[in-house]
């Protein structure tokens, strides 16, 4: 991990109104959460001035641990009148946050980012000449969101003019140039989930809008540049720790979510610290690490991974507030036992036929499509003939006519759906043929014994009566003649 331990005394964060900091076995993600002016941000701010030093500290270990052990020993070996005394601890105090602030396993300098965008501005690319759009690309590569918002747009749009050159049929690019090109552009329409179109002019445009006229939401301001960001800066954000301060702010929860996982996948080596007042973020990142939870309060901060009882209540204020919160999350689920009860207090009621039915899948994987002759079926326990339905869409899918390959006939002994029933069939059979049944004597009064290939009973147990399956396998009835 990156960062293992946070340790900072409190003599270092007087300045800043904090208590000290101990903060042990850090996992990928660290959750700070509290309530306003509780210190979360000044945490992020003192880690985010501290990692610099401790790569300082590594670039010249020996000298600076030399220069420590000089002004410590001359502290203690010298009178407190001695005139050199607030010198020695003045450099004193400057040396010792170089070391044993931020304990990391890897000996190799870390980044560190503040990843949130903050302006919302988004320059139009249409403004700049072909250099200041190809310095802006260039710009956007390099860590960070800093003045983001005038660079991503002109990203996208050198993106789409070096694709539209490279896909060209005049195009005299190295094969291999071509399709790196290509497969970067699909890669951001894929971060961005929607397509880049080009107009006429030659501008990209999205939601068929040149790219300053779309009219995006704040929230959409937002991803579009953590889009941009990450295909932009991917292969230099490893060994980097990202600070984000409320990056719910402008951001739906969800949407929230799915770009800390993308993130998560881009950058697989990487650290996330996270100040916010998000509670489905922080259900979310404690079901990926339990412990990863850090409650603010005054100032100090404490690990909360097992008391969640203690976030919830900085979060929404007493039990009744958090009761509330449970009341409206659990009402789905109340929902749904509540219909069932008063599902099982009335008769059943019949399935109508729709696509992707599993249980008419199954059913469709052992009948032959492509067989010389029809295949005689009986849908015993038909109720509106879903299993028709089924196989009428799952062969044209196939391209086949199913009444090239399969004779359906209808068996219910309950008349309710019959209506239902002939409506699917006859548009596909016709009214010419019996299809229909609601007894044994309807049935062989129109047809000979040995006329069925195949029966399917897969509706018996909502729509006809127990006993009734086992009923069509039994001497002189259907399944037996």
């Amino acid at each position: 991990m990156l960062i293992e331990k946070f340790v900072v005394p409190e003599s270092e964060l007087a300045d800043v109104g904090l208590q000290a900091i101990e903060m042990n076995r850090l996992g990928r993600f660290v959750a700070l959460t509290g309530k306003n002016g509780a210190g979360k941000t000044r945490i992020l701010n003192k880690l985010n001035g501290l990692i610099p030093l401790r790569n300082q500290y590594l670039q010249n270990t020996a000298s600076v641990d030399q220069q420590i052990d000089n002004y410590t020993n001359a502290i203690k070996s010298h009178p407190p009148e001695h005139p050199n005394q607030t010198q020695w601890k003045n450099e004193l105090e400057r040396c010792l946050p170089l070391r044993g602030r931020v304990f990391s396993s890897i000996t190799t300098s870390l980044g560190v980012l503040y990843f949130v965008p903050k302006g919302l501005n988004l320059a139009d690319p249409r403004q700049n000449h072909k250099a200041a759009l190809q310095s802006n690309f260039d710009q956007a590569k390099n860590p960070g969101l800093d003045g983001y918002e005038h660079r991503c747009f002109s990203y996208i749009q050198t993106l789409q003019n070096m694709e539209f050159e490279a896909s060209h049929q005049r195009s005299t690019h190295a094969y291999s140039v071509i399709q790196e090109t290509k497969e970067e552009y699909e890669k951001l329409e894929s971060l961005l989930k929607t397509r880049i179109n080009r107009s006429i002019s030659g501008d990209a445009s999205l939601f068929g809008k040149p790219l300053a006229e779309t009219g995006l939401s704040d929230g959409q301001k937002v991803l579009i540049q953590l889009a941009v960001a990450l295909h932009a800066q991917k292969g230099r954000l490893d060994d980097t720790v990202f600070l984000m301060d409320e990056p719910e702010n402008h951001l739906h929860p969800s949407a929230l979510i799915e770009f800390l996982n993308t993130l998560e996948e881009v950058a697989t080596n990487a650290q996330f610290w996270i100040a916010t007042h998000s509670v489905p973020l922080l259900a979310h990142i404690a079901n990926k690490e339990p412990m990863s939870i850090w409650y603010v309060e005054d100032g100090k901060v404490s690990n909360a991974g097992s008391k969640p009882e203690q976030v919830l209540r900085g979060l929404l204020g007493d039990d009744e507030q958090i009761g509330n919160l449970n009341a409206f999350t659990s009402l789905p689920a109340q929902y749904a036992a509540l219909n069932f009860s008063a599902e099982c207090l009335t008769a059943p009621k019949t399935v109508a036929g729709g696509s992707g039915d599993p249980q008419v899948e199954q059913i469709s994987g052992l009948l032959d499509f492509n067989a010389t002759s029809p295949i005689s079926l009986l849908d015993y326990g038909a109720g509106k003939s879903r299993l028709l339905s089924g196989l009428v869409e799952i062969a044209v899918e196939q391209g086949k006519k199913l009444s090239d390959s399969v004779s359906y006939f209808a068996f219910d002994p309950s008349p309710n759906d019959k209506e239902d029933s002939l409506a699917v069939i006859e548009p596909i059979f016709g009214d010419d043929t019996i299809r229909h049944f609601l007894a044994n004597e309807d049935f062989f009064s129109s047809k000979d014994d040995a006329s069925l290939d195949v029966v399917c009973s897969g509706q018996v147990f909502s729509d006809t009566k127990i006993g009734c399956s086992s009923a069509i396998f039994r001497s002189k009835t259907l399944g037996d003649r």
